[in-house]
């Protein structure tokens, strides 16, 4: 869910009326989980901040590239486009 639908639901919620209580149990519950979104979309800008400082915030962890080969074999071999990525080998009958 992206910015503008959790403020599209938040806006929604907010012209609703009166509810009964399972009701208003249902959307405090939702309204959290919104508040929770923000709370990531808030970490969104310190990531931009480290990566700026030169720290890599997704890694290439060591372990679970092992089974491919050299960390610079990975990264060397990487499609550089995503259609490549999303290729489907064609079946030869």
């Amino acid at each position: 869910m992206d910015a503008k639908a959790i403020v599209s639901q938040v806006a929604h919620l907010a012209r609703l009326g009166p509810y009964a209580p399972a009701a208003e149990e249902k959307l405090a519950k939702e309204f959290n989980r919104i508040l929770e979104l923000f709370g990531v979309l808030g970490e969104l800008p310190k990531a931009a901040h480290a990566q700026d400082q030169g720290v890599d915030p997704t890694p290439l962890r060591e372990d679970a590239i092992a089974a491919f080969g050299s960390r610079d074999a990975v990264i060397r071999n990487f499609p550089e486009r995503e259609s490549v990525l999303l290729k489907v080998p064609k079946v030869i009958e």
